[in-house]
């Protein structure tokens, strides 16, 4: 039974550690492996849960080492990169600190943690990175200015026709005409 059980699993691993082939000039090709986010986010979760806990050290160690393996994302519920600065200033660990908050205003657009002293913690990240107000203005208008805009205005619009077909009442018929509609875009 043991011996099914680790079978199973080890096909899992390898069938989850896909890889990509990338051309290359000539007839070679490079084999480079696809990250799978799954281990990401069972790490950050953990590493939310220790942050939310006051657990700095912990919490910082943990996305220290995941990001050497994974770029960095920033989702909205849980501002991982946020969260690392954040822990790594409230853990001592300020190695590198300032081009690490720069990155995060480049990539990210800024630096909020969703914690009951994210105030303090702000001030203190931008302390530590010593960046003037003008640094932060300037790393901010570099993040504005690499988003697609009409993109993100093509998703607000999006939206708001979903939301008025469904707050004024619509049919089911109306909502899937909508629905159809983005879908196609």
């Amino acid at each position: 039974m043991r011996v099914l059980f680790f079978f199973s699993l080890l096909c899992v691993i390898f069938l989850s550690c896909k890889t990509k082939r990338i051309p290359e000039k000539g007839n070679a090709t490079v084999v480079e492996p696809e990250l799978n986010y799954i281990p990401y986010y069972l790490t950050m979760y953990k590493a939310d849960s220790l942050f939310l806990i006051d657990d700095f050290k912990g919490s910082y160690r943990l996305l220290d080492s995941l990001f050497k393996i994974y770029p960095p994302l920033d989702t909205d519920n849980y501002v991982e990169y946020s969260i690392y600065l954040n822990s790594a200033v409230m853990s001592g660990n300020v190695e590198d600190v300032e081009a690490k908050v720069r990155y995060g205003y480049r990539h990210f657009g800024g630096i909020v943690a969703l914690h009951k002293n994210n105030y303090e913690m702000h001030i203190a990240v931008d302390s530590a990175a010593k960046l003037t107000e003008t640094d932060i203005a300037q790393l901010k208008k570099e993040y504005a200015n690499s988003l697609d805009h009409g993109l993100r205005e093509r998703l607000r619009r999006m939206h708001y026709e979903d939301q008025a077909i469904r707050l004024n009442g619509g049919s089911y018929e109306e909502m899937g005409l909508i629905d159809w509609k983005n879908r196609s875009i």
